[in-house]
């Protein structure tokens, strides 16, 4: 909605600032019942080993189906996650959800979302706010 300058703030930020709207979709993008195989799928694109695309979906996407999925949406294989748009989300998991991977593949998959809770809890917050002390 709207780009400040960094001069409108003291001490002037090094981050660009920007004021955002932003508002619910009627109809969502994935359907209510695939609701849970999507946090899922998200999950376990997030906990798996790797930055890139054919690294983190090498599990439950052959190097072929890489291949076509690459070319389809005219993305490289090493494109970094961080990278990937909002529809290249959906439309990987659009084909995973689809006929394309096995369900031995989709059990892989399964409960990546309880996993992920679980790997959560066992990471040590740190907060920002904290004092933290030095032995010299």
């Amino acid at each position: 909605m709207h780009t400040f300058s960094k001069f409108d703030f003291k001490p002037a930020p090094n981050a660009k600032i920007v004021l955002a709207h932003f508002l619910f979709k009627e109809i969502s993008d994935i359907k209510f019942e695939y609701r849970d195989v999507w946090r899922d799928f998200l999950s376990f694109i997030f906990l798996e080993n790797g930055f890139t695309f054919q690294e983190k979906t090498r599990k439950i996407f052959s190097y072929k189906q890489q291949k076509i999925i690459s070319n389809e949406s005219g993305i490289t294989d090493n494109l970094s996650i961080s990278n990937w748009t909002y529809e290249f989300w959906l439309k990987i998991f659009q084909l995973y959800n689809s006929n394309m991977v096995s369900d031995d593949k989709k059990s892989l998959v399964s409960n990546s979302y309880k996993r992920m809770l679980k790997h959560e809890a066992g990471l040590e917050k740190l907060h920002r706010n904290r004092k933290v002390t030095r032995n010299n």
